[in-house]
């Protein structure tokens, strides 16, 4: 017959959750080292555009500075005049070429500016609103607005 004393199974009680409590820190600690819990392995690492129908963007690029070269193209039926790039509010400074271009039907269009979007490069993320004030040649002024998202370049 086995006598326990109380302050000897409260002591292997302690023992043994002591001893889980010790292996899920190591666990948790391992996640932590190998990046599970780090967000941008969750983020995509392609930029991507979506919600657009007038403009397409093809592709583009945002640096840490706020320097962003846009690839696009129309994908309107007529010819548009695009007069105003936004991002977040914020108007494309310095656009080069300069806006207001008239784009025909399936034109392609690099354009270059600096953005509101800053951050250290392959660390920051943005998720920004972005706007495209435009004319349609011999109709009324129109606003094609998404999102672009990625990380910084």
């Amino acid at each position: 017959m086995v006598i326990r004393l109380k302050g000897q199974t409260a002591l292997e009680y302690l023992i043994t959750y002591g001893w889980a409590l010790v292996a899920l820190s190591v666990i948790i600690m391992l996640l932590f080292y190998l990046g599970i819990f780090n967000p941008t392995a969750w983020v995509p690492v392609r930029n991507e555009a979506i919600g657009l129908s007038v403009f397409g963007i093809t592709d583009f690029t945002v640096k840490g500075d706020g320097s962003m070269t846009l690839y696009l193209v129309n994908n309107a039926q007529s010819s548009v005049n695009l007069t105003d790039i936004k991002i977040q509010d914020s108007s494309l400074v310095g656009s080069t070429p300069a806006l207001s271009i008239v784009m025909s039907p399936g034109a392609n269009l690099t354009i270059s500016g600096v953005s509101t979007i800053t951050g250290a490069r392959g660390d920051a993320f943005y998720n920004n609103k972005i706007e495209f004030n435009y004319t349609i040649i011999g109709g009324a002024s129109h606003i094609d607005s998404g999102i672009i998202r990625g990380k910084i370049d």
